[in-house]
């Protein structure tokens, strides 16, 4: 059996669709109307806001939160697709179950403010409002939203003939070196941030930086895709480094003791220049 099997029976491919309709509407007539005015030609468009950045904050914000959690337990795998490990699943699917049941709440509520909505746009566009840009029904506006998550397992290269299998295994390889390589990146940034901040005090010195470092590292090992062993190793060793730094309540200290910000950037890159060297070693054995 080779040494990729034991991953497609550990992780799933991932495909996550969010809808929502385009805010923005070109005006032909408007645009025409501007052209001439100003005797332009081919000089641009005039592209009207159909709905209201009010009306669809609250969906925007939770679409925007649906998207980060699937881009915090995913890795890019092929183009269009990502995956995700079933040890980071149950955590991923907790969340995005929660934030879905949020955001089914909000494309209800602006289904049953549909006719407030087009109130709105049909004073606030004046003579460029068009009822024939927006859906027919609040119903038919409703299905303009939606998420979609599609899960499907790996494909095994065992349970292909033997004359597809070793291409099979070679496409495998790669793919899970390049996600290797995505997760040690995702790492190699987190942690590259909080030591060029602490070690400049002219960057501006933000808890998200942080909490972006402590949430990396967290993450880590349900993302190490095959539980890589030097990954592994690495990832141990900068929380036991970097842990006294990086633990919540810690920011104040960061952001005023100048001994503990020199330490805490030298330990930061230490681990940075670790996860750069097995990202090496993985571009290597390509």
């Amino acid at each position: 059996m080779n040494s990729n099997s034991n991953i497609t029976d550990s992780a799933f491919i991932a495909d996550l669709t969010v809808r929502s309709p385009v805010s923005g509407r070109c005006d032909n007539d408007l645009t025409a109307e501007v052209e001439a005015k100003h005797k332009l030609s081919g000089g641009g468009r005039w592209v009207k806001a159909i709905y209201s950045k009010e009306h669809l904050a609250e969906v925007r914000t939770i679409i925007y939160r649906i998207r980060e959690n699937f881009i915090r337990y995913s890795l890019p795998w092929r183009v269009g697709q990502s995956i995700i490990t079933s040890t980071a699943y149950p955590k991923f699917i907790a969340d995005h179950n929660r934030l879905v049941n949020e955001a089914e709440k909000a494309f209800d509520k602006l289904r049953d403010q549909f006719d407030a909505i087009l109130s709105d746009a049909a004073q606030r566009l004046n003579g460029t409002f068009d009822r024939s840009d927006y859906p027919d029904s609040a119903d038919q506006f409703r299905s303009q939203f939606g998420v979609e998550l599609e899960l499907d397992p790996l494909p095994s290269p065992d349970r292909l003939p033997n004359d597809l299998r070793e291409k099979a295994e070679f496409a495998l390889g790669k793919r899970i070196r390049a996600a290797r390589s995505a997760l040690l990146e995702r790492l190699s940034e987190a942690l590259r941030g909080v030591a060029e901040v602490l070690a400049d005090r002219k960057k501006i010195f933000r808890n998200s930086t942080i909490e972006a470092a402590r949430q990396a590292l967290a993450d880590a090992d349900a993302l190490n895709v095959g539980n890589d062993p030097d990954i592994a190793r690495a990832v141990s060793n900068a929380r036991q480094s970097l842990d006294q730094f990086l633990a919540e309540g810690k920011e104040d200290e960061l952001r005023h003791e100048p001994q503990v910000r020199v330490t805490a950037a030298s330990e930061a890159l230490k681990a940075v220049n670790a996860f750069e060297q097995i990202a090496a070693s993985i571009a290597a054995s390509k």
